[in-house]
């Protein structure tokens, strides 16, 4: 029991990481430009104070 879940562990570790990866490489690369406008208008009406706060 011990000797297969030593087996599979690495192979979850594994798993978990490419979710995690794939998760940020689609956060950084789509809605990118969606959150740069979104920070733009912040930024033109002055409520940018309270993003940040």
């Amino acid at each position: 029991m011990i000797n297969k879940f030593a087996k599979t562990l690495p192979i979850i570790i594994l798993i978990i990481i490419i979710i995690i990866g794939l998760a940020l490489v689609i956060i950084s690369y789509l809605p990118f430009e969606l959150v740069k406008t979104e920070i733009d208008i912040f930024t033109q009406d002055g409520t940018f104070d309270f993003f940040t706060a």
